[in-house]
């Protein structure tokens, strides 16, 4: 008996999730233009991951931030190059990746699941995740590269598996090199992957053929700008790995251990949130037996199924390897999707394959396809209620923060371009939307700095440098010490900044604070070197 449902029974009663793939991109699209648009009407201040961003992508650099690749940068680098510095920009990378993101999950569901209404509820349910639906407008950077790659990445090796042709070969070393540059944590992704492929007989095929290493061969060549930025800078990527896997481990192996693990499934309960729940509620056929496959379409569903499932246990082994061998004891759940991404695409494939679906399956993807239409009202709500009103609903209220009324009091004060010193990556960010042409150094990030920015007659222009700072106490709006140390070090500033601060204040209507800030204008030619 065939238990999934075939393509041609749907046909007669049809309902708006009865989506081909035209049909799929047009409500992804919608989706993701309506966010794109919502973002540029609530705030014109820079988000919490873009700040760092924006003041990298000012140049074209082999490395940025140590702990990441540096083809996110790029690519933001690029459009800044088109549209100027900006949130259009900005918003165009975020939610173009977010529309890749949904349309290769997708994808993936379609060579998974044959009925369409199926495939598309899931793969639009990510966005159930707390971590995507709502974290991706909130604060993804080099993530919402990573998440994208990752079903392209998957649905390349269906391709491989179904047809074995050379094209499908060559499309997955493309997608295995945009991982590799995306994050750094990939790397794990991508062996979970190979190695479930070469668990399955009919897999197994597929992977050890000369064609695989044209795919090997094309990510390496592709990945080399991530290579060479680790080149650079060798000691820092040890540091950073140290910093964020090891940090505020207990004293002993045991303990170490014992806090890793804690934290890994903690992590994975944590990103799974809220969606494991509707699936519990809707789908509880998912954690079922399976029926057995009749057809050859069914069998092949059946081996492409099996390897999503191994890898999944592979990938969540390796991340215990990790906790026993490496030490690793530090797990947060936005780190998790390269472990946990693909897990809806195998739980609904296991929906599909339940026994005795029938109507009660229609059903169940009519009230998960409502869950997932109302999910998009609430979080436009409360990201609206958290511009509109504040504390309680967000904490620092960041995207309430005056940066523009600021900028516009600095101008006032005379300060026209040239570089700008800033102690944070929020003052530093947002200024730099301000004064588009100027160069900003960030005291957080003094392992990166930009080069000059060229003038009219192509020279480098430094006639002001801004040195901008929290001012903590508005009796003392004094730079911090730190701050004129890098100036004078690090910037070729020669002398102490003598001259009286000033100090521009402003409320941040959301969460009732004022914003402080401190600044001196240099003049004269080469005063930040």
């Amino acid at each position: 008996m065939n238990n999934s449902i075939d393509d041609t029974s749907l046909t007669t009663k049809k309902w708006p999730l009865d989506a081909s793939g035209s049909g799929f991109v047009f409500l992804a699209l919608c989706y993701v233009s309506f966010f794109f648009a919502l973002r540029l009407i609530l705030s014109s201040t820079v988000g919490t991951d873009d700040v760092e961003q924006v003041v990298f992508a000012q140049a074209w650099a082999l490395s940025y931030n140590p702990s990441q690749p540096p083809f996110y940068t790029w690519l933001l680098y690029g459009l800044f190059k088109i549209f100027g510095p900006g949130l259009p920009a900005l918003g165009l990378l975020r939610y173009g990746l977010m529309f890749t993101a949904l349309v290769f999950s997708f994808f993936c569901a379609r060579r998974l699941i044959p009925d369409p209404r199926l495939a598309t509820v899931t793969a639009f349910s990510p966005l159930l995740i707390y971590y995507v639906g709502w974290g991706w407008h909130q604060g993804f950077t080099h993530t919402s590269l990573l998440i994208p790659a990752c079903f392209a990445t998957f649905h390349a090796l269906l391709m491989v598996l179904d047809t074995g042709r050379a094209r499908d070969y060559l499309w997955l070393g493309c997608a295995l090199a945009l991982g590799l540059n995306a994050k750094y944590g990939f790397a794990l992704f991508a062996v979970a992957l190979i190695l479930a492929a070469l668990m399955e007989e009919h897999s197994r095929k597929r992977i050890l053929t000369p064609l695989m290493g044209l795919s090997l061969l094309v990510a390496t060549a592709l990945a080399l700008p991530s290579v060479a930025g680790m080149m650079v800078s060798p000691d820092s990527y040890s540091d950073v790995y140290h910093r964020t896997m090891e940090m505020e481990s207990p004293d002993g192996y045991l303990g170490q251990v014992a806090v890793g693990l804690g934290r890994l499934a903690l992590s994975t309960v944590s990103f799974l949130s809220p969606l494991w729940i509707f699936c519990l509620i809707f789908f509880p056929q998912g954690l079922r037996r399976r029926a057995a496959p009749e057809t050859t379409e069914e069998r092949r569903r059946q081996v492409s199924g099996r390897v999503l499932g191994r890898f999944l246990i592979i990938i969540f082994g390796l991340a215990v390897l990790g906790v026993f061998v490496m030490g690793i004891s530090y797990f947060k759940a936005r780190w998790m999707p390269p472990i946990l991404i693909l897990a809806p695409l195998y739980y609904f494939w296991r929906v599909n394959l339940a026994p005795e679906n029938g109507e009660h399956l229609q059903k169940s993807i009519r009230r998960f396809a409502i869950t997932l239409a109302i999910v998009p009202l609430l979080v436009t709500a409360f990201w609206t209620a958290q511009r509109t009103l504040g504390d309680p609903l967000c904490n620092k209220c960041r995207l309430s923060d005056p940066y523009a009324a600021i900028a516009e009091d600095i101008a006032a004060a005379g300060f026209v371009g040239g570089s700008i010193l800033a102690q944070d990556e929020h003052i530093g960010g947002n200024l730099r939307m301000r004064f588009t042409d100027s160069r900003v150094v960030n005291l957080r990030y003094g392992y990166y700095i930009p080069p000059l920015r060229e003038g009219k007659n192509d020279t480098p222009t430094a006639e002001q440098c801004l040195m901008v700072w929290r001012a903590e106490n508005p009796s003392d709006p004094s730079p911090p010490a730190e701050l004129v140390d890098f100036l004078n070090q690090r910037l070729g500033h020669d002398g102490q900044t003598d001259r009286t601060p000033s100090l521009v204040e402003k409320i941040n209507a959301a969460s009732g604070r004022t914003l402080r800030i401190g600044f001196v204008i240099l003049e004269g030619a080469g005063m930040c070197r």
